[in-house]
């Protein structure tokens, strides 16, 4: 049984992928949050020393994945998204191990929509925000580690489904439709990329077991808006075409959540990922957990 090395961090859904990989892997856990340290300035050598220690300890590790969370505090961003995980990727290097972390579709939020209007792997990074900017930063750091020896799989997901937040843009169209359920009327052919917490689950199984290559893997289905409002609220019987109209209507009033309604840009990641290819069943799924987290009926 391969032996995986999991450190969490802020953010992540560390205890469900901990059970998941469990039931095929031999986990341990990196128990960072129990590290004390007082002075702030030594907190990077600390870590990286306890960190060695652990893999001293621990006999046949043959990979560390690291869930980087959605740390977007502007003090605390780059000590989360690059220099802590430049620490793990450095020792993962140098001790021979593979290297699987979670980074984000945010590196391409500096792009410019009207132009790129499909993501691919061989679309250039472009990042507009320090959140973008700091996962960008440490992508290419890996990348470069990769180019020396460095097995590592870079999966930048998108907005995953499923967390206690219910935060997902998945979950704030189904909050805005209940609040809105005038929207049912108008037909956006906006699309929202999202993964569930069960698809990347498979995914960071599947590369763990070599069944995918060693690179950077897009994780996002793309379904239109609307869909996801019907769903929510029900179709009605006549709907209004009107995506540009609200747009206008939207960006003047400065309402940026629902002009997010008429978003274009689609992700395209691995064709292998057949899991990772939208299916009703899986929206349907995914709705009615939302619905219990919102605490209405359907």
């Amino acid at each position: 049984m391969k032996k995986i090395l999991l450190i969490g961090n802020q953010g992540s859904f560390l205890e469900e992928i901990n059970r998941i990989l469990s039931e095929t892997f031999s986990i341990v856990m990196f128990p960072h949050k129990s590290i004390s340290i007082k002075d702030e300035s030594s907190f990077f050598h600390v870590y990286a020393s306890q960190l060695s220690k652990l893999l001293e300890t621990q006999e046949n590790i043959e990979a560390i994945v690291f869930l980087g969370g959605e740390v977007r505090n502007e003090n605390s961003m780059m000590r989360e998204n690059y220099h802590k995980p430049k620490i793990i990727a450095n020792i993962a290097f140098e001790n021979q191990l593979e290297f699987l972390y979670l980074s984000s579709l945010s590196v391409y939020d500096g792009l410019d929509k009207t132009i790129e209007q499909v993501i691919t792997n061989e679309t250039k990074e472009a990042a507009l925000s320090g959140y973008g900017r700091s996962k960008l930063e440490f992508d290419n750091k890996v990348e470069d580690l990769r180019k020396k020896g460095l097995k590592s799989f870079t999966l930048r997901p998108a907005s995953i489904v499923g967390s206690w937040r219910m935060n997902s843009s998945i979950e704030r169209v189904v909050r805005l439709a209940k609040r809105f359920p005038f929207l049912r009327y108008f037909r956006f052919n906006g699309i929202i990329s999202y993964v569930s917490r069960s698809e990347l689950s498979d995914l960071i199984t599947d590369c763990l077991q070599g069944k995918l290559h060693s690179g950077v893997h897009l994780v996002a289905n793309n379904i239109r808006i609307s869909c996801v409002i019907w769903a929510a609220v029900g179709k009605p019987m006549f709907y209004i075409p009107a995506d540009n109209f609200l747009n206008w209507i939207f960006s003047f009033l400065r309402w940026n959540v629902l002009k997010n309604l008429t978003n274009r840009l689609t992700y395209q990641g691995d064709d292998s990922l057949e899991y990772l290819k939208h299916r009703e069943t899986m929206l349907e799924d995914i709705l009615n957990k939302v619905e219990r987290g919102l605490g209405v009926d359907k």
